[in-house]
Parts: C-alpha cells; structure tokens; sequence
C-alpha cells in the first residue's frame, strides 16, 4: 500500500514530497511547498483573510511564517506531528530543542505585543491569534502547538518545562 502511495504522488510530484497544488487555471504548473501554496491562494483569494489586511502586521506575519517555515530544524526532526500518536513516558528534550522552543517563545511574545499595540493604534479588535485574527502564521505554527500540547511535560506551561517560567 506503501509503494502505491509513493508511486501516486510521484505521478503529481517529481520529487515524490507533497503537499503540491495544482490549479486549473495555471496548465501545466505544479506548485510545491507549502508556503508557496498558501502565498498562491492568498494571492488568487485577496478578499480572505489568509495574512492580516493591515500591511505592518503582514510583513510581521510573513516573516515570522518564514521563520517557522525554514527554521526550527531540531523540532521538527525530533518531535514528527503525527495528530493520530500520543507521546508518552519519560520524552527527552535535547538540548536543541529547548534552545528552539525557547527562541519560539520569544518569537510569539514579540508577535503579539506588537500586533496588540499595532491594533490598539488601528482601533482595531484583537481576536488573540498571533497576529490578532487567525491566520496563514497560526497555521504553520499550529504543529508545534499540537506536539507541545501532548508532550508528556509536567507542566503544560512550556516555559516551566524549559526552566524560564
């Protein structure tokens, strides 16, 4: 079943990795990664709110997806996001990880204490995602809230995990 897969997406994607969009009013164009697809649909979609309409909060928001997006690498090769497994039992955390998930942190203390001020100074309401309504950034960080909320932590504040809270 494994190989079919395999051979299925190979069909669509030449280098065998998903996800890919290919859209029908682009012939012949497979779009590959996925910050790539969500800059095309937000782009072929300007009336949803896929980035934040407010231009310093997209350039905040684009470079913080972009962060998360390229970055991170011990994360995401320690801690797979698999929605359907549960971690359990004594989970190391190397020591890399700890340093990432503490960058992270900061990372989304510095979004939302800007995207606050900035939606104060817009009159605007803030709907509590990283950069005041949900958005392409919550998405890409989305699996690393879902692995850190079943990590088997003693605490579930993650900076008490990692000795800074």
């Amino acid at each position: 079943k494994k190989k079919k897969n395999k051979q299925q997406i190979k069909a669509c994607s030449p280098t065998g990795l998903v996800p890919i969009l290919q859209c029908h009013s682009l012939p012949s164009t497979t779009i590959t990664d996925s910050l790539a697809i969500c800059e095309f649909l937000a782009e072929s979609n300007p009336t949803l709110p896929l980035w934040p309409k407010d231009r310093h909060l997209r350039a905040l928001a684009r470079s913080t997806t972009a962060k998360m997006h390229s970055g991170f690498p011990v994360l995401r090769n320690t801690f797979h996001t698999n929605f359907l497994a549960r971690y359990t039992g004594n989970v190391p955390i190397p020591d890399g990880a700890a340093a990432e998930i503490a960058r992270m942190l900061r990372i989304w203390d510095s979004a939302r204490k800007a995207t606050a001020e900035r939606l104060v100074q817009l009159g605007e309401v803030d709907e509590g995602f990283l950069f005041g309504g949900f958005s392409i950034a919550d998405a890409f960080f989305w699996p690393v809230l879902w692995v850190g909320f079943f990590l088997p932590f003693p605490n579930k504040n993650p900076r008490s995990n990692l000795g800074t809270g």
